[in-house]
């Protein structure tokens, strides 16, 4: 937000007399009056509204702060809804007049969904010649990536020299990160080490994570598993995700601290769920092994499941051979009688769930399920049945299935015998039998069943 009226009018006068040149259409006043009203300064009440309202007025007449001041509001929502074609309206009207701060905008808008890189990076070009640092920062990232502009690193280092030499921390993180991979330059870690102090000063959580790399790693720095805990702190505590998963491996290998697989959990925890690969791996280790935490395989097969999607080999491996164990026990199970390992084993022969689809081995340990009264088993053999699904369609098994299914409480086999009485299949037609069981079963919240009922 540019705040530069605001100080004109505590220089100006008092707050009435600017309301007075405000309402006598003075643009200058009807900005000051706006930024007032948008800080809540001099005795002011805060507006957002109200700001809008003037800042309106003396955008109007081509007020260049004003002109920002509204597309920063349309941006953020503050006052109005977020409404980016506004912003980025208000925005160029006030670049095409010089405004550093909108021509950066205008660039970040472009860039991020809203026209092409190459007229971003034309929009930061402008601004950043003004001396503007986070047009610096995004320009000498352009020439980095080669987005809208060919890659040039020195062009990069140089906007980024810009940038950093005025305090921008975010730019000092960018120049460190250019020294320390030699892009364009001579690895440097003194250099890298150097401009990421001065972000991290500024509370820059990545150049914060980075120094703490330097320690742990001992690049251009003496090796201090102290000063990289230090750091990685400061970085998490900021939701830094890559120092919480670091941070995590310091606590569970116990590196220049007391080994604490607790505290290893907790900030693995806290980088997972910010979608951090590594540490969505090593949770899921850590509650299948239980380390520090009851023993949980399906805590464990969740976390390794996403760290998985994301191509992580050793967790692709790792659930393999949980699925290898686990199908093992399943089976073993299965054989020595148990009815739900036998009704899983079926669901996982018809669909082929980690094993090739066998539809007549389904149907063996879906019958024996079946046999000893599991109610889904009972139930999908029923439907099996009556929708000839694997096997010759057999009505009067498929009551009787479903019937067997539905005296114990089976939501779903209840409405589908329901169904069997009102139309008279493998059973005798009747009505009152096909509404007391989908009574039965709406009660239970089954929603055809009820949706069938309200037609009487």
């Amino acid at each position: 937000m540019n705040d530069k009226n605001q100080s004109e009018s505590q220089d100006g006068g008092s707050s009435h007399k600017l309301a007075d040149e405000a309402e006598s259409g003075d643009a200058n006043a009807q900005c000051a009056v706006g930024c007032l009203y948008y800080y809540g300064s001099e005795g002011v009440p805060q507006d957002y509204n109200k700001a809008v309202q003037w800042w309106q007025l003396a955008a109007q007449q081509g007020h260049p702060d004003a002109q920002y001041n509204l597309g920063y509001v349309f941006h953020t929502g503050e006052g109005v809804p977020i409404y980016f074609e506004e912003a980025l309206y208000w925005y160029r009207q006030a670049a095409e007049q010089g405004h550093a701060e909108a021509q950066y905008s205008v660039g970040n808008l472009l860039e991020h969904g809203m026209g092409s890189w190459e007229e971003a990076a034309s929009w930061y070009q402008k601004a950043a010649r003004q001396g503007n640092p986070a047009a610096q920062s995004s320009l000498g990232r352009m020439y980095e990536q080669g987005k809208g502009v060919p890659r040039d690193y020195e062009q990069a280092r140089q906007w980024w020299q810009q940038g950093a030499e005025q305090n921008h921390p975010e730019t000092q993180y960018q120049l460190g990160m250019l020294y320390y991979s030699g892009k364009g330059v001579t690895p440097d870690y003194e250099q890298a080490r150097a401009w990421w102090q001065k972000a991290a000063g500024q509370n820059q959580f990545d150049a914060q994570y980075q120094l703490g790399m330097l320690y742990y790693s001992g690049k251009g720095i003496t090796q201090d598993y102290e000063q990289a805990r230090a750091w990685w702190e400061k970085a998490a505590e900021q939701n830094q995700s890559d120092a919480q998963y670091q941070l995590g491996m310091l606590y569970y290998g116990g590196h220049g601290i007391t080994q604490d697989y607790e505290q290893a959990r907790a900030w693995w925890e806290k980088a997972a769920e910010q979608n951090q690969t590594e540490a969505q791996y090593q949770l899921g280790m850590l509650y299948k092994d239980g380390e520090g935490t009851p023993k949980d395989l399906v805590k464990a097969a969740i976390w390794l499941t996403c760290a998985a999607r994301a191509q992580h080999t050793a967790a692709l491996q790792e659930l393999e051979r949980m699925f290898e164990v686990e199908d093992a026990r399943q089976r073993q199970e299965a054989e020595q009688g148990d009815p739900e390992a036998q009704y899983r084993l079926s669901i996982r022969c018809f669909v082929g769930a980690r094993m090739e689809i066998n539809t007549q081995e389904g149907m063996y340990w879906l019958q024996k399920a079946a046999e000893q009264g599991h109610p889904g088993a009972q139930c999908d053999l029923g439907l099996v049945h009556s929708d000839g699904i694997y096997i010759p369609q057999n009505y009067p098994q498929a009551a009787h299935w479903l019937q067997k299914a539905a005296e114990q409480g089976h939501a779903n086999a209840q409405y589908n015998l329901g169904q069997l009485y009102e139309q008279g299949e493998g059973v005798e037609p009747s009505y009152d039998q096909a509404m007391h069981w989908y009574r039965l079963a709406a009660e239970q919240g089954h929603y055809t069943a009820q949706s069938r009922l309200e037609l009487g």
